[in-house]
Parts: structure tokens; sequence; C-alpha cells
């Protein structure tokens, strides 16, 4: 009986490791605040340096930021009061093939594709409620306000798609923007007004000044004075 206890109980604490034994996709690059990771019931604190491993559910707390670097090198910076996923990832140079599929489920996120964007055979997409954005190689904005989903493209030069059961639009052109809600086709591209693309940057702006902030307005890195 006390033999079976102790198994037991060595089980349960080996329980986390081996539900993270499988080999990371990404690691956290940056944090401010707090962030947790969850997956097949496990919760565990998230900060700079922490492994992210296929399917666990990032969420962001109040006054939050955290950057996301997958393997590829594709950078996910997620906003405060964020629940997103890596569903699907793989990345394999020698094959010149790829695909990650992102989910998020509320909140908002900056992206800048890594190297899957280049490869021959890709697949790389973010999923919403709203609509799926089809990356082609680009650093875009996509965050919700209220029911509806707005997507704006930050790279002058690059292309994506969003598109839902209703219809869909490419953006191809720096700050062309789309806004969609569940249960209709997204809005033609089109431009936000100065205010709303100040909101989205600040969205997803680090609040240290000991690190570069991209600055949409500029299309570059602001450095701290």
């Amino acid at each position: 009986m006390r033999f079976s206890f102790v198994v037991a109980a060595i089980a349960l604490v080996l329980s986390p490791i081996a539900a993270f034994a499988e080999d990371a996709i990404g690691v956290i690059t940056r944090l401010e605040g707090d962030a947790t990771a969850s997956k097949n019931g496990l919760v565990r604190s998230l900060e700079p340096g922490s492994e992210v491993f296929l399917s666990e559910v990032l969420s962001t707390g109040p006054e939050t930021r955290l950057e996301l670097v997958l393997t590829d090198d594709t950078r996910i910076i997620l906003s405060d009061q964020t629940i997103a996923s890596v569903a699907d990832f793989a990345f394999v140079p020698a094959e010149d093939r790829g695909n990650a599929v992102i989910s998020l489920l509320r909140g908002a996120f900056r992206a800048i594709s890594g190297r899957i964007a280049d490869m021959q055979d890709k697949e790389l997409v973010f999923r919403t409620q709203a609509a799926t954005i089809g990356i082609r190689g680009t650093d875009f904005f996509g965050g919700y306000e209220g029911r509806k989903l707005g997507v704006a493209l930050l790279d002058e030069g690059s292309a994506l798609s969003v598109e839902n059961d209703h219809g869909s639009v490419d953006l191809a052109g720096q700050f062309q923007v789309t806004d969609v809600e569940p249960g209709m086709a997204p809005e033609a591209a089109h431009e936000w007004p100065q205010w709303r693309i100040e909101k989205s940057r600040e969205r997803v702006a680090f609040f240290s000044r000991s690190f570069p902030d991209f600055d949409p307005l500029q299309n570059r890195y602001r450095r701290p004075d």
C-alpha cells in the first residue's frame, strides 16, 4: 500500500514534466506583466526564456505584453487580456516546407512572419472567430474591438488575405486595413484614421523603454531616447 502511494505521488510530481516533454516550438523572448500557458489541465506561469509547446493556450493578464518567437523566427506579440494558441506547427528546412496555424480567441496581436513565409511548401495562417488571415510574408496587426476584428497590414511590399464563409479581401499596401464581424464578409480594403493606427500600435507596444518598439507610422523600430 505504501509503495503504491509513493508511486502515485511521484507520478503526480512528474506529470507536468511529462506533459511538456515534447519539443518546444518557440520561446518567450520578452514579457512585461503576467502570462500563463495551459495544456491538458496543467497551468504554468511564463517568464522570459520559457519554452512554448504545441497547442498550449497562452493567456496574458492586465497591463501585459508578451513576445513569442517560433523556431522559424516568426515573432508574435500579444497584448493584454489576450488568449491565443499555436494549433499547428512544422518547420522542416531540409525539405523546404513548414506551416504555422495560430488561433486567436481574444485580444490583439502583432505578427512578423519568419522563414516559413519564404518556403516553397508553406501554410501560415491566423484563425479567429471572425475570419482566417492568410499570410504571405508580412508584418501585421490583428485585434478585436468588441465583436469586430480589425486587421492592418504594416509592411510595405507584403500582402495578406482575410476570409470567412461570407467573403474575402486582400490587403496589399502598407496601412491597408479591413474590419470584419462574425457572420459578415470582411469590409473592402481601406485606411484607418490616424487615431486608430496609434491605438493599435499602443496595444502591442511594450511599456519598458529598454527595448525598441515598432512604430508603424515610420515603418521602423523606435529606440528609446
